[in-house]
């Protein structure tokens, strides 16, 4: 099952796309002489990009937290493990 934050970044994806077809076919026209206008390519273009960005930030913040969670799992089990170590130890003596 999905959660919210795939269906956001598919979302984001898929607006990444549309907005990356649009800037081509907008460059397309603008080469042949038609209608957009270079203002309309420019922010169709930094939509692109922004999508992009916000795509790439998430997903890198997304791991950072598996990443950090994972860390104070293994924190926690090295941590048992040395507790465990000394009293091996202690009863040794």
């Amino acid at each position: 099952m999905k959660s919210k934050s795939d269906y956001f970044i598919i979302s984001l994806k898929v607006i990444m796309w549309i907005l990356g077809i649009l800037v081509i076919s907008m460059l397309l026209l603008k080469l042949t002489n038609h209608s957009p206008t270079l203002d309309q390519v420019i922010v169709t273009l930094l939509g692109v990009i922004l999508a992009a960005i916000f795509t790439f930030s998430y997903t890198i913040g997304t791991h950072i937290g598996e990443v950090r969670s994972y860390m104070k799992e293994s924190d926690r089990r090295f941590y048992a493990f040395v507790e465990d170590y000394r009293n091996h130890i202690k009863t040794m003596h």
